[in-house]
């Protein structure tokens, strides 16, 4: 596959700022509420085109 774009890390607003806000009740709590691998930066999108 040829790598056409990839973005390293993906952090939308939106999701980051949910993981912001939910990432003391998902430490609380010891679960992964929405958001919080956009507000770490574990997120990568990639657009690829097949060979």
């Amino acid at each position: 596959m040829k790598i056409l774009q990839c973005k390293n890390p993906y952090k939308p607003i939106i999701y980051w700022l949910a993981g912001y806000l939910m990432e003391p009740v998902s430490k609380i709590k010891k679960k992964v509420y929405i958001g919080t691998w956009v507000y770490y930066g574990f997120e990568t999108v990639i657009w690829a085109k097949k060979n």
